[in-house]
């Protein structure tokens, strides 16, 4: 009986973890619908950019309610989600550097909005690729100057 209740338990509290927990996306393709409401026929908020990040918060069939690194929040079609990570500038201008760390030489300067992709990380650095615009350099960015994974 105790072990009836302990694995009702557990899985009781394994659904509800998956259930609550929100997970980050990105668009898989240029001009990815934002909508209202989960439907085709609802308003369209906003059209994103591919590997536009997007924190996945509920899903709902085919369709996934999501917010951005602006907080535009709304419903996306599913298929249009990808699991490439990515992440986005979250501050006006940062340092974009050779290595992880502040003492590391600057390459470039990046801004708000900026896409970057997923390499690594390195305590509280992430070595990314910048994806906008294409074929961008590879170097490193302090975690609190981006928002996504």
């Amino acid at each position: 009986m105790k072990f009836k209740n302990f694995v009702l338990v557990l899985l009781l509290l394994t659904t509800f973890s998956f259930v609550s927990h929100a997970f980050m996306r990105s668009a898989n393709y240029d001009g990815l619908k934002l909508y209202a409401k989960p439907s085709e026929t609802s308003d369209v908020l906003f059209d994103f950019s591919q590997y536009h990040s997007l924190n996945v918060l509920k899903v709902d069939g085919d369709w996934a309610y999501v917010v951005d690194y602006m907080n535009m929040k709304g419903w996306v079609k599913k298929s249009g989600l990808s699991e490439t990570r990515t992440l986005t500038v979250s501050k006006p201008k940062v340092n974009f550097r050779t290595g992880p760390g502040s003492g590391y030489r600057k390459i470039d300067t990046l801004y708000k909005g900026q896409i970057l992709k997923y390499i690594k990380k390195y305590g509280y650095w992430y070595k990314v690729k910048v994806i906008d615009p294409p074929d961008g350099e590879t170097g490193w960015i302090y975690r609190t100057l981006v928002w996504g994974w």
